[in-house]
């Protein structure tokens, strides 16, 4: 920084180092530089200030809006402010850019069914269920897709989910 006091990305690793705000908003004040919003997002969700960090987070996605960690992390935190629509838009996003990522696949059903969308929480629960090699682990995703298919009547696909669990339990 002595060198080049503009270097963007060296004001946001020192801002990682120490910790700093300051040091993260003068990387996007010089140059809009999306690491740094990433890393403030974080450090005011660490701090509890959920709104502040998703527009934080808001704007490093508009800078750069194809890394699907970000978008994931975007969606989380809608989810736990309860802004659904906000979640499933950042859970579609994740999936745009990787759609074998069941736990992606699973909050944006989570967030569907919140929105009042039963069928397209169940769709995507279904690709929750045949994504990825982590779903076979995952009992939770399982047990959203029973509940889910119990709802809609959708009793083939509950046995199914039944079955799924009962035998995971004896893994």
């Amino acid at each position: 920084l002595d060198k080049n006091p503009n270097d963007t990305r060296a004001w946001s690793i020192l801002g990682d180092v120490e910790s700093n705000p300051e040091y993260w908003n003068k990387s996007w004040e010089l140059g809009k530089y999306a690491p740094a919003k990433r890393s403030l997002a974080k450090f005011w969700h660490s701090k509890g200030e959920l709104q502040v960090a998703i527009d934080h987070m808001f704007d490093c996605l508009s800078v750069n809006p194809i890394d699907f960690n970000n978008w994931y992390f975007y969606g989380c935190m809608g989810l736990e402010q309860e802004n659904y629509q906000l979640a499933a838009e950042a859970f579609t996003r994740c999936i745009t850019l990787d759609d074998d990522n069941s736990y992606a696949w699973s909050n944006l059903s989570s967030s569907l069914m919140k929105l009042g969308k039963i069928d397209e929480s169940f769709h995507a629960l279904q690709k929750a269920v045949n994504a990825g090699d982590t779903t076979k682990k995952s009992w939770k995703i399982w047990e959203n897709y029973l509940t889910v298919a119990v709802k809609l009547g959708k009793w083939d696909e509950a046995v199914n989910a039944m079955t799924v669990l009962l035998e995971s339990k004896n893994e």
